[in-house]
């Protein structure tokens, strides 16, 4: 409130409280409001920044998540679609122009939707390995989650691979006890409990899971 009265409704400082103040509201369950709030900061940075400006790209990020919670699939999708319709026409190659693909594709395959999420993951992980390399963690995560999908999938051969190559690159990028390295492992675990192979998904599961 005291930014808007000093120094007025659209001013950068403003418009990124507005975004915060969504990204707070969130796990308060008070989606209404950040939804709100999100498209307030994302609707003023555009009108001031131009839609391809870090700041508008963000804010729509946030605002893509947001309709995500509220469950309207085809509203997050559409601008996500539209975050990276933008970085491609700009030329980005900043790894962070990684993140909103990466989101499409978990959105698609947790909307059921697995080949188009499939197709989406296995052109997110060729273009990290081609401009990040193939053992940066960003990398890493995107085979991780390629390999969900597949599973998901049934397609259970091409999973064990693609799991077992994320898992090694967390462990030896960020250990066993990560989070990220953690969730490849109980993945991984999964696809071999699938094919039979209940030895290798003990190994990989924690003694009081087991």
């Amino acid at each position: 409130a005291l930014q808007r009265e000093v120094l007025g409704e659209n001013h950068s400082s403003t418009l990124t409280t507005w975004q915060t103040l969504a990204n707070i509201l969130v796990p308060e369950g008070k989606l209404d409001e950040a939804e709100a709030a999100a498209r307030t900061s994302m609707q003023g940075f555009e009108r001031e920044a131009g839609e391809d400006h870090v700041q508008t790209l963000a804010a729509m990020n946030s605002l893509a998540y947001i309709l995500e919670e509220r469950h309207r699939v085809d509203d997050a999708e559409a601008l996500y679609r539209r975050i990276i319709a933008i970085q491609q026409r700009a030329g980005s190659r900043h790894p962070s122009a990684f993140a909103p693909r990466n989101n499409l594709a978990m959105l698609l395959m947790d909307a059921g939707r697995l080949d188009a999420a499939q197709r989406e993951f296995a052109s997110l992980v060729d273009d990290a390995r081609a401009t990040v390399g193939p053992d940066h963690l960003m990398t890493a995560i995107f085979t991780s989650n390629h390999g969900l999908c597949l599973t998901r999938m049934n397609r259970l051969a091409e999973a064990r691979t693609t799991l077992e190559t994320a898992h090694a690159q967390l462990r030896t990028l960020v250990g066993d006890d990560h989070a990220r390295t953690r969730a490849a492992a109980e993945r991984l675990a999964d696809v071999y409990e699938r094919l039979g192979d209940r030895d290798k998904a003990r190994a990989l599961r924690p003694r009081d899971a087991t």
